[in-house]
């Protein structure tokens, strides 16, 4: 499926990981697994191939076959260029965020159904996961993050927290050992929110500033159209996230009703200080660059 039909050569991206990148797993067990469990050398019964330690002081590899505790440890990749610190605390230990407050408002916001609402309430374990360092193969090293917290959340049968996407996600959301280099799946790194306004559905990405990228947006979407919208925003995410830039003043999508990029310049007390394009239809309405782009996907 084409995006750019007349875009130049693709380049390998040169991206960064912004540092305010993290992910947490909540979980309602009092018991959690074991360091080897989530971790080891050799990737065995499930695990994620690589080295765990404690850091706790006077800690010991002992810690590594007893249940995790609260405190904080080392993951890394078997060459050690990616590090993730885990950071593990129990209900009222600070700071763990006090999930039992969460508000009917709030879950709407993250888009949480009844269930997941009612599970983090319940809520006892937090466990949060950030780079310490990682490797210049900057998708190994989030493709490793991902993998980590996919076993824990799998073990643990908690919820994933992801920030920067604005979402919570289950487990079996969040594709295990995705080769994210290759297949540059942006909806492991992103979410597709979808807004209700007075002209239409607002709908953006939410994640690519994880790699400190801008979102892309489009406004007064058509209601039978926001699926659409949504498919060709993620397919603007891949492109990027395959090294193909993107600028105001330049268009994309159908050739013969492209639709223009524009710097982002709405809702700026939602986005804050993170960047946004927006596209916008080359005539003044989106809704014909959206048609002409799906027609363009049909079968000749």
């Amino acid at each position: 499926m084409r995006l750019w039909p007349f875009s130049g050569k693709q380049k390998s991206p040169e991206l960064v990981i912004n540092k305010n990148f993290f992910m947490a797993v909540f979980t309602t067990e009092t018991t959690l697994p074991t360091i080897l469990q989530v971790i080891n050398p050799d990737g065995t019964n499930g695990a994620v191939q690589g080295f765990g330690a404690p850091l706790m002081e006077n800690a010991s590899r002992d810690l590594l076959n007893t249940p995790i505790s609260s405190g904080d440890y080392a993951l890394a990749t078997k060459d050690r260029t990616t590090v993730i610190r885990l950071v593990v605390r129990a209900k009222g230990e600070d700071p763990t965020p006090d999930t039992a407050a969460l508000t009917q408002a709030e879950a709407e916001y993250y888009g949480l159904d009844t269930e997941s609402f009612q599970y983090l309430k319940r809520c006892e374990r937090f466990m949060v996961l950030h780079f310490a360092g990682y490797s210049p193969k900057v998708f190994d090293s989030i493709r490793f993050l991902f993998d980590l917290i996919s076993r824990l959340a799998l073990l643990t049968q908690g919820l994933i927290y992801d920030p920067l996407a604005e979402c919570y996600r289950k487990p079996s959301e969040l594709d295990r050992n995705s080769n994210v280099q290759e297949s540059v799946d942006a909806l492991n790194l992103c979410k597709i929110k979808t807004v209700r306004g007075a002209q239409g559905i607002w709908c953006s990405t939410r994640g690519l500033s994880k790699l400190n990228l801008p979102e892309f947006e489009m406004y007064d979407v058509p209601q039978e159209l926001t699926d659409v919208a949504a498919l060709m925003l993620i397919l603007a995410a891949e492109t990027v996230l395959m090294g193909t830039k993107m600028k105001p003043g330049e268009t994309a999508f159908a050739p013969d009703s492209p639709l223009r990029i524009v710097a982002g310049t709405k809702n700026r007390d939602d986005w804050g200080d993170r960047p946004t394009l927006e596209f916008r239809g080359s005539n003044g309405s989106i809704a014909d660059g959206i048609l002409a782009w799906q027609r363009s996907q049909e079968p000749a």
